[in-house]
């Protein structure tokens, strides 16, 4: 090395007046409530982005150590050919990687939000601009939050081009301002020859999100109506995907990443598996066919875009929430699948392994034992300050209590917790539509009834249950065959409706038996670069426009989507080409409950037990495949593809700071996506035995 290197502290000798270490705040309340700290954070990035492309420490060159331009960083280089970058992605580092990251990025905008503090003249705040500057740090993005009516889940503050802020130099009144949140603005675009090789990013002058005919505008509105879907009262289901992760998941492993753990069922979720939605929804599709979608929807090209950031700093705060309340599991070796300019394929990877190219001293890097504590790297969220706290158990307490706060409103067992007979808890109110039904649209041979009020869907009595379905044979291997019992089975059977006469004289505290009921979970698991791009898979319960590809991510019957973010088969990137030709297979899972319990409530389902609801899904549940730019896929083509469904025991929890208890065994239901003729549904993409997990 020619000369010392960057070192990464992140920001030290800095304290906060109610803790050792600075709070990073979510990006509406940081706006709201920190009003001179969102004004220097907005013009130091602004300044930070206009830094030389060339230099070490420009937005552009910290951005391009994810991915693209596949140059070394710091002079940190590697085996590779120089056609990875350094991120970590189905990978056991895959959170703590990202970690160290984050807080070189936080260092050096950290450094330039005190040089603005000083700009302001001492008649017009510098004192308390400067008092302010302190205790910068970086703000998150929490996409999965309960926000007040009316809010938009994608922050104003990022989909406007201009903000009106008070500047060092606009005499103490607010004045319209670029704002860098809204894109990154090359300058210029490829500043080394080659940089960007694929068109059209290589003459893009900005960060596009939904780009609008293959040019720079950004369709931003677009972003907030699919996140929205995701978490609204229709399923609640990336918030329902968070809350299970915090609440299930104690091992770090199956946590961390979405590498395919063969044999358990169980564990198809991950962190990366519910960050990956994210990266797709705001990178958005093209507005026309075989049209390029925006940088974040593509790996090598993501940290360009600021939302990036915000995305990935809300991505560390929900690792160190989980950390909190599972502080004694951690990094395990695990084989490398994908590479990187360091780390090979075939190595393992453990906590120790540096988390190049970022230097904790000049002749070490940081490792996953270094980066375990936020604290090390000068910073907490508002759920980890621990400092707090007399002892280690009030402190996971707190924060069990804040995971069923923040999030239990989409978990049916929070629900229940919350809940006695006659009397629905809050969120119980807030997550059940008027809309429930799954059944088809009304025709001359099937018309659908009148939609309830959410108060009349709501109102509990003590009135017997439905007449339950016959009873389901049992899962006994591959020779599983669907119902006897169910209408005959074809690629997308049709039923008849069939309503409860009364569904308001349901109660959701039914559901349970003993303070126990089913979770039901659909898993899909693919190879990453089948498709060579960008890919989703979308879960229906019920009828949705079944010719309209561009319909799909927002009909109320759709319940969720596995993302994959995958490559092109001509890409530059050595890793995508070393994980098409290894056949790399990711997982990912979507929660159904919520949406069943809804189904409950309208009358179309008895209750959630396996012979109520395995009839149901083998007439309702339905998989479609869309490529990153919108247009279908036919599911035949796709044929490393399986689906299926599982069901999960769990105990309702009996204190406010309990979480939900999982049974340690999930039971795997091939009759949920096995044809009557014993053929996989779905064009041969629905999983059709037990041994196929």
């Amino acid at each position: 090395m020619a000369s010392d290197p960057i070192v990464t502290t992140g920001v030290s000798g800095a304290s906060h007046a109610d803790g050792p270490v600075p709070i990073r705040q979510e990006i509406r309340s940081l706006e709201k409530n920190f009003p001179d700290l969102w004004t220097l954070y907005v013009l130091g990035l602004k300044v930070f982005q206009e830094a030389d492309e060339n230099d070490l420490l420009s937005y552009y060159r910290i951005s391009g150590i994810h991915g693209r331009p596949y140059t070394p960083w710091n002079d940190v280089d590697g085996a590779g050919t120089g056609e990875s970058g350094y991120c970590t992605h189905a990978s056991i580092l895959f959170p703590t990687w990202h970690r160290p990251y984050l807080a070189l990025f936080e260092e050096v905008l950290y450094n330039i939000v005190q040089k603005k503090a000083t700009e302001y003249p001492e008649s017009q705040g510098r004192t308390r601009y400067v008092a302010a500057a302190k205790d910068f740090r970086m703000p998150y993005w929490d996409w999965a939050a309960v926000l007040p009516a009316g809010t938009k889940v994608f922050p104003t503050s990022l989909s406007s081009k201009t903000l009106n802020l008070v500047t060092p130099t606009s005499g103490g009144q607010p004045t319209a301002v670029d704002n860098p949140l809204y894109s990154f603005k090359f300058h210029p675009v490829n500043p080394t020859p080659g940089d960007f090789p694929e068109a059209p990013l290589d003459s893009w002058d900005q960060t596009v999100r939904w780009p609008r005919n293959n040019t720079t505008v950004s369709q931003n509105e677009k972003i907030s109506q699919a996140i929205e879907l995701l978490n609204q009262d229709s399923s609640s289901n990336l918030r329902e995907k968070v809350f299970g992760l915090l609440a299930s998941y104690t091992r770090y492993g199956p946590f961390s990443n979405k590498q395919w753990n063969q044999g358990n069922p169980g564990q198809y979720g991950s962190l990366e598996d519910v960050h990956d939605t994210i990266h797709v929804e705001v990178g958005g599709s093209g507005s026309t066919r075989n049209s390029t979608p925006g940088h974040m929807q593509m790996v090598p090209y993501a940290a360009f875009d600021p939302a990036f950031w915000l995305h990935h700093t809300n991505v560390d705060r929900l690792f160190a929430i989980w950390q909190a309340i599972n502080p004694n599991s951690y990094v395990t070796p695990q084989e490398v699948v994908q590479e990187t300019v360091t780390n090979q394929v075939g190595t393992l990877e453990t906590k120790t392994t540096a988390l190049t190219p970022f230097w904790e001293s000049s002749n070490a890097f940081w490792t996953s034992d270094g980066v375990r504590k936020t604290g090390t790297l000068g910073y907490a969220y508002p759920e980890t300050q621990s400092w707090k706290f007399s002892t280690p158990d009030q402190y996971k307490a707190n924060v069990r209590a804040t995971i069923r706060k923040l999030y239990g409103g989409s978990s049916l067992a929070s629900i229940l917790a919350d809940s006695t007979p006659g009397n629905l808890s809050n969120s119980a109110k807030l997550i059940v539509p008027s809309k429930a039904s799954a059944q088809p649209a009304a025709s001359k041979e099937n018309v659908q009834p009148a939609k309830k009020s959410p108060a009349e869907l709501l109102q509990p009595t003590s009135s017997k249950a439905l007449k339950e379905p016959a009873s389901v044979q049992q899962v006994k291997g591959s020779d599983q065959k669907p119902l006897a019992q169910a209408k005959p089975q074809h690629e997308e059977p049709k039923a008849e409706p069939k309503h409860e006469s009364n569904p308001k004289h349901r109660d959701l505290t039914d559901l349970t038996t003993n303070g126990k009921y089913l979770e039901w979970i659909v898993n899909l698991r693919v190879e990453k670069h089948t498709l060579g791009g960008t890919f989703s898979v979308h879960i229906f319960l019920g009828e949705f426009e079944r010719d309209d590809a561009s319909a799909w991510r927002t009909t109320e019957n759709k319940v969720g989507s596995f993302n994959v973010l995958g490559d092109g088969q001509n890409t530059g990137c050595d890793k995508c080409k070393s994980d098409r030709e290894r056949q790399l297979v990711v997982t990912g899972q979507v929660p159904l409950t919520l949406a069943l319990a809804e189904r409950y409530l309208a009358g179309d389902l008895a209750n959630l037990k396996p012979e109520s609801v395995i009839p149901y899904l083998q007439t309702h549940l339905h998989w479609r495949i869309t490529f990153s730019d919108g247009s279908e896929v036919p599911r035949g083509e796709v044929p490393s593809l399986t689906v299926s469904v599982i069901s999960n025991e769990v105990t309702v929890p009996s204190r406010h700071d309990e979480l939900p208890h999982f049974a340690d065994d999930v039971t795997v239901h091939p009759e949920a996506t096995t044809a009557r003729n014993g053929d996989p549904r779905g064009e041969g993409t629905g999983l059709t035995h037990v041994g196929q997990t």
